[in-house]
């Protein structure tokens, strides 16, 4: 897209652990270009996107987007989000704000967050 900076930097996540996966992508603001990965789990799993500068809290901190990632499916989103504090992210089994469901390991795999 003309006139949309591009991504300089991706965030990647081989295969999820067996927990939120509660991570710290950039610790200073920032922006969202593209989301890519799979899930393997045979239920949807929900992205969670935060605007802070550490990592979130999950259950606790309030995600600023929630993406649902259709069970057993490729993902492949393109986003153009500012985050003023940092970019962070989990994964939950529920969309709820305040889920801690916690993944099996490799429910997600080849995630990739391209950020600038």
């Amino acid at each position: 897209m003309r006139g949309i900076p591009s991504a300089t930097a991706t965030h990647r996540l081989l295969s999820a652990a067996a927990s939120t996966n509660a991570t710290l992508v950039k610790g200073s603001p920032g922006a969202v270009h593209r989301i890519q990965g799979f899930n393997n789990k045979a239920s949807a799993v929900f992205l969670k996107l935060y605007n802070k500068a550490t990592a979130p809290t999950v259950g606790t901190d309030v995600p600023r987007k929630t993406i649902r990632l259709a069970a057993t499916s490729n993902f492949d989103f393109e986003l153009h989000d500012s985050y003023a504090l940092g970019i962070g992210f989990a994964l939950t089994t529920a969309a709820a704000d305040a889920d801690t469901g916690a993944l099996v390991a490799a429910d997600i795999q080849c995630l990739n967050i391209d950020y600038r």
